[in-house]
């Protein structure tokens, strides 16, 4: 990886090498707390059923709408975790998969109350041609932060 800076950013280049996912859709306004934690136990629950949460899972958050366009109550969100092998999707847990690519990576260190805003920062200072793809959040450290000031999220953001 290399750093960069993106504005006033800092930003590292990888290649990601892609990722299977399982995930829970959320629909309805980006970051209502108490739908989005309710969805997260019920993925995490469904992972330790099935043996499928290990210490290298992953949590990725997938988000299709922007909220400055799509009516607040509209936006889909995915509530994904990495998966080694795979499953059956049923009516409440699909699967998708992370394609491979170059990617430009900006890190947050807080409360997810402010990715909105740094998403919104990033898009304004971004300097890299960006590429048709997925952009996508990893949580690193959501199973156990000490407080949501010590929260650590990357932003993966498709570059050419």
């Amino acid at each position: 990886m290399k750093t960069r800076g993106g504005g006033n950013l800092q930003s590292e280049i990888c290649d990601f090498s892609g990722l299977d996912l399982v995930y829970v859709r959320i629909c309805g306004k980006y970051g209502e707390e108490n739908n989005y934690k309710a969805t997260w136990n019920k993925l995490i629950h469904f992972m330790k059923d099935r043996e499928l949460l290990t210490p290298d899972t992953r949590f990725i958050g997938l988000s299709f709408d922007d909220p400055n366009v799509t009516r607040p109550n509209q936006c889909r969100f995915y509530a994904c975790a990495s998966i080694q092998k795979s499953i059956i999707p049923t009516s409440e847990f699909g699967t998708i998969k992370l394609p491979q690519g170059k990617y430009a990576v900006y890190v947050l260190n807080g409360d997810y109350s402010k990715l909105g805003d740094f998403r919104d920062l990033i898009q304004q200072s971004n300097s890299y041609p960006l590429r048709f793809g997925i952009t996508f959040d990893e949580y690193l450290n959501c199973l156990n932060p000490e407080s949501p000031e010590n929260l650590v999220t990357k932003i993966y953001i498709p570059i050419k």
